[in-house]
C-alpha cells in the first residue's frame, strides 16, 4: 500500500493532470474548501473521509486505476473492494462510472497476485493519462512480466471502451504470423494475408483500445509492423512483455525485476511482510494446508527466497513442493535452484512448469536473434 503521506503529492499530481486548483475542486465535487485543504496538508479524517474522496474522484474524472490509488492512499478500501462490498459507501451512485467497463478477453488468474502493487499503480496510472503508446515489460524468464500485464490490463479496463485485448505469441516463432495473430482476437478477417494490415489499420481506426501482447521476445521482427499499427490508429495502445525490448522509436521499457531478498535474520512478523516470503507462503498454504509461517521456520523460508534470488517462477515451483518437504529439507536439496523446482502445475505453459525450461526457452530464444 502507498504511504499515508503520500496523499497531498497525489491529489496535487491528479489536480495538475486536470488543469484545476483547489477552489475549483472544492466546488466541482460540492465538498468544504477547507477540508480538502486538509486533505492538501495530510490532515485526513479516515472516519468521514470515504464520500468525499470519492466526490473528489468523480469531480476529476479519474480513472479506476487512479481512484483506488488516492482511496488506499487515505486508507480506505480500493474502488473494485467498494464495488464488491459498499459498505460506508453513503452515495452509492459515486461508483457508478467504475461499474462499466469495455469488452476483453484476460484469461481469469486461478492464483491471487501478490505484491508489486505500487508498479501496478504507476503502470495503470501512464496507460490511463498521456502516457507512451507502447510500454514494454522487460525481465528475465520467471520474473512475473506476464502476471503483471495481466494485473494492469484489468485496472484500466475501463480506460479504454473499445477493449483490452490479450494475445499470446508464445506459440508463435514467425513475425509475420502476429498480425494475423491480432486480427483474429479482434476477429478482423475477409482480406488476403497481403491486405490484412492495411485492414487491421482501417478497423482500429479512431477506436480507443489496448492490445496486451505476451512473449514477443521471439518474434521482435514484427516490430515494424506494430509501429504501423500504432502510427494509423491514435487510439491504440500497447502493453508488450519480452525478454528484449521491442526497439521502436516511443517505446518506454519498463524492466521487471525479482521481488527483494528478504532479510533472513529478521523475525517471522516481519518477514511475513516481504513479498517473496508472502509469495511463498500462499502457494506453499495451498499445496499443504497444514503449512504457515511460524518462528521456527520463517527463516528457512527466507533462505529459499533469498537462494532462488526472489524469482516469482522459482518461489512458486519450490512453495508446491511443501507437501513433500519441510523449508529446511528444501535447502538441504538445494544444491543448483534447478534440483528443486521441478513440477510446476499441468495447466502452465510448458517452459514455465520447471527453473530448466525455462532457461532452455532463453536458451532456444538465442538462436532465433
Amino acid at each position: 500500500m502507498p504511504g499515508q503521506g503520500s496523499l497531498p503529492r497525489l491529489l496535487r499530481r491528479y489536480m495538475r493532470e486536470r488543469g484545476v486548483v483547489p477552489e475549483q475542486l472544492a466546488r466541482m465535487a460540492k465538498i468544504n474548501r477547507n477540508g480538502l485543504w486538509h486533505w492538501l496538508r495530510d490532515d485526513v479524517d479516515r472516519q468521514c473521509g470515504l464520500t468525499n474522496l470519492l466526490r473528489v474522484a468523480n469531480a476529476l474524472n479519474l480513472p479506476k486505476v487512479c481512484a483506488s490509488r488516492l482511496l488506499l492512499v487515505a486508507g480506505h478500501p480500493d474502488v473494485d473492494h467498494l464495488l464488491r462490498y459498499p459498505v460506508g459507501v453513503e452515495e452509492p451512485d459515486l461508483l457508478a462510472r467504475w461499474r462499466d467497463a469495455g469488452p476483453h478477453n484476460l484469461p481469469s488468474p486461478l492464483t491471487s497476485f501478490i505484491g508489486r502493487q505500487e508498479e501496478v499503480f504507476d503502470l495503470g496510472e501512464s496507460l490511463a493519462w498521456n502516457g507512451p503508446r507502447l510500454l514494454t515489460l522487460t525481465g528475465p524468464g520467471g520474473s512475473g512480466k506476464t502476471r503483471l500485464a495481466l494485473q494492469v490490463a484489468r485496472a484500466v479496463l475501463d480506460v479504454f471502451p473499445d477493449g483490452v485485448w490479450f494475445i499470446p505469441l508464445d506459440t508463435i516463432t514467425d513475425p509475420t504470423l502476429v498480425i494475423p495473430a491480432i486480427a483474429r482476437t479482434l476477429r478482423v478477417g475477409g482480406a488476403s494475408g497481403q491486405d490484412l494490415p492495411e485492414r487491421l489499420q482501417a478497423h482500429l481506426g479512431r477506436r480507443r483500445l489496448l492490445l496486451v501482447l505476451d512473449n514477443c521476445e521471439q518474434v521482435l521482427g514484427f516490430a515494424p509492423d506494430l509501429a504501423a499499427l500504432l502510427t494509423a490508429a491514435p487510439g491504440l495502445k500497447c502493453l508488450a512483455t519480452s525478454r528484449a525490448a521491442l526497439r521502436l522509436s516511443g517505446e518506454h521499457e519498463r524492466p521487471v525485476s525479482p521481488f527483494p531478498a528478504p532479510d533472513r535474520t529478521a523475525a517471522a512478523a516481519e518477514l511475513a511482510e516481504n513479498d517473496a516470503v508472502r509469495l511463498f507462503t500462499t502457494r506453499a498454504s495451498a499445496a499443504n494446508r497444514r503449512f504457515s509461517l511460524t518462528p521456527s521456520n520463517a527463516a528457512g523460508v527466507a533462505e529459499v527466497c533469498a537462494r532462488l534470488d526472489g524469482l516469482p517462477l522459482a518461489i512458486e515451483l519450490a512453495a508446491g513442493r511443501s507437501k513433500q518437504l519441510t523449508p529446511e529439507a528444501m535447502l538441504r536439496q538445494l544444491n543448483t535452484r534447478l534440483d528443486l523446482a521441478i513440477d510446476g502445475p499441468n495447466d502452465a505453459p510448458a517452459r514455465q512448469r520447471t527453473l530448466r525450461a525455462a532457461i532452455a526457452w532463453s536458451y532456444h530464444l538465442l538462436a532465433i536473434e
